[in-house]
């Protein structure tokens, strides 16, 4: 069911992010919960437009700068938004780039979301932080209220194939909408590559498109033992997550009129996961 070693490479990139943050030598500064927030670094000016908490999911966007107005190219300076090392997040991993793009010859548009697969609890509250390119370590002074501003909570179980995809989440921004689910491994099988395979089309009236899916990573057993607080298989030998980042021009989608089919790209045989 899933290509064991792809899932190898997102955990160890996860692990890799996550000891990014804790590795950072600088103290933390602390600011002001407010949005936007302004940061600097060398030549680049960083503007954080907000951080948003979703439950299963942070949601930042923010924008780069040259000071000296010269040419911007991706991963000159890069932010990350993330959970802080507190003890009530327990499996979280990111972040996971929804769209970059340049929206001048000295600026950059960034998105990204950071993942919460299991939490101990049910806080509608959480503390984030953030590192910045240069060691540069801050979070914010109080922590972040769960919204719901443009989301949906599903947690749904539709199949295809023989295949159970729980459905978890669906988000409506500006930029477009954000699905999210993962499949549970309980047949030790390795039939089957999802992100390959599989693809998301989106309907609304007179737009149709496709869409491929994020492999984001899976949790082997050790870490699924762990899980006692969360709503996942306990005989599942992976727990695979996915996402698929439908952007678009909210001019051409009626988010009152949207289906969202999950495809088999190989038969063409689909399955309705979402509609309004």
């Amino acid at each position: 069911m899933f290509k064991k070693k792809n899932n190898i490479i997102l955990i160890l990139l996860s692990v890799i992010i996550t000891t990014f943050f804790l590795g950072c030598t600088k103290a933390s500064e602390t600011e002001p919960s407010n949005f936007p927030l302004t940061k600097e670094v060398g030549n680049y000016i960083i503007d954080i437009e907000y951080t948003k908490y979703f439950g299963n999911y942070l949601l930042t966007k923010y924008y780069i700068t040259t000071k000296d107005s010269s040419n911007i190219e991706d991963g000159n300076v890069f932010l990350s938004a993330a959970t802080q090392n507190d003890n009530v997040v327990e499996l979280s991993f990111g972040p996971q780039e929804i769209s970059s793009k340049k929206i001048a010859n000295d600026k950059l548009e960034v998105v990204q979301k950071y993942i919460i697969a299991g939490r101990k609890g049910k806080s509608d509250q959480i503390k984030i932080e953030y590192l910045l390119t240069g060691d540069i370590k801050f979070k914010l002074s109080s922590p972040l209220n769960k919204s719901t501003n443009g989301y949906e909570y599903i947690h749904k179980k539709v199949s295809l194939d023989g295949l159970d995809f729980t459905i978890e989440s669906l988000g409506n921004f500006e930029f477009g909408s954000l699905i999210d689910f993962y499949i549970e491994d309980t047949k030790n099988s390795d039939t089957y590559d999802i992100r390959e395979r599989y693809n998301l089309k989106l309907i609304s009236g007179n737009y149709i498109n496709a869409y491929e899916l994020k492999a984001l990573i899976a949790f082997p057993p050790k870490e699924l033992g762990e899980l006692e607080y969360y709503d996942y298989n306990k005989d599942s030998k992976y727990v695979q997550f996915y996402a698929g980042n439908l952007l678009y021009n909210p001019e051409d989608v009626d988010i009152n009129n949207m289906q969202i089919y999950l495809v088999d790209k190989e038969t063409q045989n689909e399955t309705l996961i979402y509609s309004k």
